[in-house]
């Protein structure tokens, strides 16, 4: 069981790392006037995703972050870092996440094969 989790989380953050490298160019910042969107990414990241994939898949994570402040038309190299600084202050209850690894490696592939059909 913690060879699959290893295998699937080694695959996962390949596929995230080249999704990322692959589907965005991000700038370095931008200027932005209001930072209420702040509080609606790192609410959003952390009430969908477990936080402890910030540690067990980093480029899984930042994909999910990219997309979330893409999606609220902020996303830039600083804000990335910025919401990452604010999700590890985040308080998180130690559990296995293991489940998780493996749910998200099945859906990446699905995905895949789709795409390849």
């Amino acid at each position: 069981m913690k060879n699959n989790v290893k295998k699937d989380s080694k695959f996962i953050e390949q596929w995230a790392l080249s999704a990322i490298i692959d589907n965005y160019h991000i700038e370095n910042s931008i200027y932005i006037d209001d930072l209420g969107w702040v509080d609606h990414v790192v609410n959003g990241f952390s009430a969908t995703y477990p936080m402890s994939i910030l540690r067990t898949l980093p480029n899984y994570s930042r994909l999910k972050i990219i997309e979330l402040l893409e999606y609220n038309e902020v996303l830039s190299m600083d804000n990335i870092h910025y919401v990452e600084s604010e999700l590890r202050n985040t308080e998180e209850v130690y559990e296995n996440y293991d489940w998780y690894i493996e749910d998200t490696a099945r859906e990446v592939k699905q995905n895949l094969r789709s795409l390849n059909v």
